[in-house]
């Protein structure tokens, strides 16, 4: 049994107390700013698969659900009628920090559906639009966003699985990216990846060999890329200090970016946002032994962190320590982001790393932050023993 936490801000999100099939006669309990983790959902199976500031999509056992505030009915039913498959789901992309989910990559990766704004519909588009390219020579892996509303498009070639980033000038030059292989574009990575990430100012992306390259979309934050910024190259450069270092997962929200290494060990760099009321303290205090950008996290003796989440100004960390299981959390406060309750409340900005009391023990599944939300799937006690 998986169970559903969530915390910060909710933006009056409705999670079904009942899991009935009929929704209209389903009760629904309001989440809107909740200062401790606070469980909204028990299912078989739950597993998010989109999250931002404004909206939530997740699997639970077998049925898509969405809430929030960004969609109109069509765009929700064609979310909600998707052939649930935890083995081959949909790729969902957007602006978590601002225009929420923007449409969805079917599985075969060969379709691509696009919400329609409300400008468009207004000007005779249908709410959703869809393009097949099964007979195009690149298969869409993911799409993210700049901060200059420029498209990053992770895609990968049929017939060599030669795996790309390039950037285009907004999403509606994806159809000719994909159809057109004589499309222009500009390459941001020029080796084969495995997972691409970005924030309003970083492209950062881990090679299949588990280094850490970043590109700089928005030069004007320089710390963000984690290393000296080069304005001669158009494409993603190694981390210095990680060059050495087997990353196996990175997330980024906000101008911060965390990667976390094969052995458990986190890295972070990155700067907090203008107005945010705070640093981060690993970031603000360098010491003579540490590197100009990039900083070790310290969480304690024995310490290994086994996931991690980013958003637009915290970060959520999952750690292991023999058998003892926590979430630690760090960052901007306001809506209550970190989960650390009301006698926090006067604290906007926790600048070290502190234990969430309210996940204390949890076996954690997955973890996600979007804006000032945050989103923790645990497995419940009866089904721990199984993977122990």
């Amino acid at each position: 049994m998986d169970e559903l936490y969530v915390f910060g801000y909710g933006y009056n999100q409705q999670f079904p107390k009942t899991l009935r099939q009929d929704a209209q006669k389903a009760e629904y309990l309001d989440v809107k700013s909740v200062s401790t983790p606070t469980c909204v959902l028990s299912a078989e199976e739950i597993v998010i698969v989109w999250a931002s500031w404004c909206d939530l999509i997740i699997i639970i056992s077998d049925t898509y659900r969405y809430t929030g505030t960004s969609l109109l009915p069509a765009q929700i039913t064609a979310i909600t009628t998707l052939p649930a498959s935890l083995a081959q789901t949909p790729v969902f992309f957007g602006r978590p920090d601002t225009s929420g989910v923007l449409g969805f990559i079917t599985p075969s990766r060969s379709t691509l559906t696009i919400f329609s704004t409300p400008h468009e519909i207004a000007q005779g588009a249908p709410p959703t639009q869809t393009t097949s390219f099964a007979s195009s020579p690149r298969l869409i892996l993911a799409i993210h966003f700049t901060a200059s509303d420029a498209v990053i498009v992770h895609s990968a070639h049929r017939a060599t699985n030669q795996i790309t980033v390039v950037e285009l000038p907004s999403l509606q030059h994806v159809h000719d990216f994909i159809a057109n292989p004589n499309a222009e574009y500009i390459t941001r990575t020029d080796f084969p990846l495995v997972q691409v990430t970005t924030n309003i100012a970083t492209l950062t992306a881990v090679s299949q060999f588990g280094t850490t390259h970043t590109l700089a979309t928005d030069r004007r934050f320089a710390r963000a890329a984690g290393r000296d910024p080069d304005s001669s190259t158009e494409t993603a450069q190694p981390v210095p200090f990680l060059e050495q270092t087997w990353i196996t997962r990175v997330a980024a929200g906000g101008l911060y970016t965390a990667a976390l290494a094969e052995d458990g060990e986190l890295f972070l760099w990155g700067q907090a946002m203008a107005g945010t009321p705070g640093e981060l303290r690993c970031l603000a205090n360098k010491s003579d032994d540490d590197d100009e950008y990039v900083r070790t996290v310290d969480l304690g003796e024995g310490a290994s962190v086994v996931d991690l989440a980013v958003g637009a100004g915290h970060v959520l960390v999952a750690v292991e320590r023999g058998e003892s299981r926590e979430v630690w959390a760090a960052g901007d406060n306001r809506n209550h982001a970190l989960g650390l309750g009301m006698e926090m409340k006067g604290r906007d900005f926790v600048n070290e790393f502190v234990a969430i009391e309210g996940l204390k023990g949890e076996w954690v599944k997955q973890m996600v932050c979007a804006g000032m939300s945050s989103y923790v799937v645990v497995k419940a006690d009866s089904m721990r023993g199984n993977d122990e």
